[in-house]
């Protein structure tokens, strides 16, 4: 498995290449990219999150926690709701929840190299993005090349656990270790698990597949 500073190299250098993609198919604008990079950049660690001790697992939690506060406060202010004492509450309190609730439910009911770590993960993640964003009044292009940033930033996380993965404990290279094939997975162990990650894909993917589909006709 690849360490953090790897993935945080490698996250970094996917979100701006994604973000600088977009900027040249005029999907989003120069001032839109910072967004898109940062998506990226989150997608990177989001694997990391069946991983209960470490660098990895704070900072998603905090840049997760600090992403819900921004949504919490967007939220409020598309409401027409502008007390400041309310928007300190509920931002306060969604960075709150993300953190420790939503934190502690992920470390008791995950484990490292599961669910979390395949492929239709980082399709989910994709489309949660999604779902999120198509709450707001923001542009198709913007919701879906920011949400592509965070899938494309969750995929490279896992291709370079697998790269990580044909170097052995000896540092022989091209003979995998035990650890290959974990990652870009379509599946875990957990059959239970695997099914919902595949329900939750059809079902938000059928939500947003007009949306998609006018996205990608757009391109192509």
């Amino acid at each position: 498995m690849a360490g953090f500073k790897a993935h945080m190299a490698f996250g970094m250098l996917t979100g701006a290449a994604w973000a600088a993609f977009a900027i040249a198919l005029s999907l989003i604008t120069f001032w839109i990219a910072p967004v898109v990079f940062f998506a990226g950049f989150i997608g990177a660690f989001l694997p990391d999150l069946d991983s209960d001790t470490g660098k990895p697992l704070r900072i998603l939690l905090l840049c997760t926690g600090t992403a819900g506060a921004i949504i919490a406060g967007l939220y409020l202010l598309e409401t027409g709701q502008t007390e400041l004492k309310l928007f300190a509450v509920y931002t306060t309190g969604a960075f709150l929840f993300v953190y420790f609730i939503l934190g502690g439910i992920f470390k008791k009911l995950t484990h490292h190299r599961g669910i979390f770590h395949s492929v239709p993960a980082a399709i989910l993640a994709m489309l949660v993005t999604l779902t999120i964003l198509n709450n707001f009044d923001l542009g198709a292009q913007m919701k879906m090349t920011t949400s592509l940033a965070v899938g494309i930033g969750y995929l490279s996380h896992l291709i370079l656990d697998e790269l990580n993965s044909v170097v052995n404990l000896k540092g022989i290279p091209f003979v995998p270790n035990k650890a290959s094939g974990s990652a870009l997975k379509f599946y875990s162990n957990n059959h239970i698990v695997t099914l919902g990650v595949y329900c939750l894909v059809i079902f938000l993917g059928y939500s947003s597949f007009g949306l998609i589909t006018d996205f990608f006709d757009e391109i192509f």
